[in-house]
């Protein structure tokens, strides 16, 4: 992930992705903080959305969130 296009793209995609409760991309700590509901999706659909805009996934923690489901936090490259 090198510029805001990078961030504009995957801000735009996984917002409206199925399941996806909030998104919030960081270019400088090239990450992305993801709040999904785990009964739409799963992390796994999660990770492979963004890797098939191009990006590697790292997975840096994922949180059970009270209201939210789950959450994940990831590098991405």
């Amino acid at each position: 992930m090198t510029c805001q296009s990078c961030v504009n793209k995957i801000q735009s995609v996984m917002s409206s992705a199925p399941g996806v409760a909030s998104i919030s991309v960081t270019l400088e700590r090239h990450s992305a903080d993801v709040t999904y509901d785990p009964v739409i999706t799963t992390e796994e659909d999660v990770r492979a959305r963004i890797a098939d805009l191009g990006y590697t996934v790292q997975l840096m923690s994922h949180a059970l969130l009270q209201a939210a489901g789950m959450g994940l936090s990831a590098i991405l490259f």
